[in-house]
């Protein structure tokens, strides 16, 4: 299993955008569709002035959270896959939001998946 994750710190975004919930939901959904992932559910929630959005995916999970006070938002995305672009989600999402100052984590690895022996049942008579 191919397991990319990023996580990224945007500063100096625009706050009226970081406050508005519908309109985050929309992002990750335009992010989920560019980077080629698939959405099990979505979560949101306003705290006033701040919004949680989290995205389920098949593949993992990709989330925002921010603080319009301070034009910041933590913005991360975690993949199980190979296919998807998550520098291509970041970029979307700085872009959208306005930010000026982008600070990223990236990293990439292999996780070996071993085979499972599975135990037969025993038929009941």
């Amino acid at each position: 299993m191919n397991i990319k994750y990023l996580y990224a710190k945007l500063n100096g975004c625009q706050p009226d955008r970081l406050a508005d919930e519908k309109f985050l939901v929309r992002l990750l959904d335009n992010i989920s569709s560019e980077i080629n992932v698939h959405v099990v559910k979505r979560m949101s929630h306003y705290y006033g002035p701040g919004v949680s959005v989290v995205f389920l995916l098949a593949e993992s999970h990709i989330s925002i959270h921010t603080w319009p006070e301070l034009g910041f938002a933590d913005f991360e995305i975690v993949s199980c896959t190979g296919n998807s672009d998550v520098e291509r989600g970041l970029e979307i999402a700085a872009k959208t939001l306005g930010a000026t100052k982008i600070e990223k984590r990236v990293s990439e690895y292999i996780q070996e998946i071993p085979a499972l022996k599975v135990a037969k049942k025993k038929s009941v008579k």
